[in-house]
């Protein structure tokens, strides 16, 4: 992945979004959205093999303790680009529920390793 093209890129967008933003603000907005997309994108199509040989790896030792973190992990950054575009678009308050519905989410995707976790305590005892 090369990191300087993305900071490049994003940079433009920004300066660009700026200046739409004094003639016409939506499309500020807009163009912002398609910015933090495009970027997000691009990262994934980048760590997708990381992602393969992390879940491969994982699969022959019992993945579900990986396949958990990918889970939360994902949620958070997709979570993340949401409430930065509410943010951008000035709608705080719907950045902060999209923050609680992301705390949810990982706690669900938690729920079956601490009942492992409780299994497991209850065997040693």
């Amino acid at each position: 992945m090369n990191i300087f093209a993305v900071i490049s890129f994003s940079l433009a967008c920004a300066i660009l979004a700026s200046v739409l933003r004094r003639y016409s603000p939506e499309f500020g907005v807009y163009l912002s959205l398609i910015c933090g997309t495009v970027v997000f994108s691009y990262v994934l199509a980048a760590i997708q093999p990381a992602v393969s040989g992390i879940t491969g790896t994982a699969g022959e030792a019992g993945g579900v303790y990986a396949s958990a973190l990918l889970k939360a992990l994902a949620v958070c950054y997709v979570c993340g680009l949401a409430r930065d575009a509410c943010t951008d678009a000035g709608e705080s308050a719907i950045a902060g529920k999209i923050d609680i519905a992301c705390k949810a989410a990982v706690l669900l995707i938690a729920l079956p390793l601490w009942r492992e976790l409780a299994d497991l305590v209850t065997g040693l005892l």
